[in-house]
């Protein structure tokens, strides 16, 4: 436990370390690439997480288990819905390189 306590004390704000198996590279237009990491579901009954990671750099090959340090990010949009205006947040990880 106090090894997990120094590890997370050594993250800057708004990092975390995302782990997970590749399901989908793919390179972007303005440069640097965007990869689809599918996360360990917490037990047989639940579905995996999917998050996408933009990178400078290519993560991995598809299949490839990787661990990534990333900083978080996000914006809001605005939607006009059946029961009036909300806001719906983005997040976003970029690796940190």
């Amino acid at each position: 436990m106090s090894t997990q306590i120094e590890a997370l004390k050594s993250l800057q704000l708004n990092q975390a370390v995302l782990a997970g198996k590749i399901i989908e590279v793919n390179a972007l237009e303005q440069g640097g690439y965007a990869t689809v990491i599918a996360q360990p579901a917490r037990d047989e009954y639940h579905s995996p997480g999917r998050v996408n990671v933009i990178s400078a750099r290519r993560l991995g090959n598809k299949d490839d288990v990787v661990r990534v340090l990333v900083e978080c990010g996000g914006y809001g949009q605005r939607v006009n819905g059946a029961k009036g205006q909300w806001m719906k947040t983005i997040n976003t990880y970029r690796a940190v390189e």
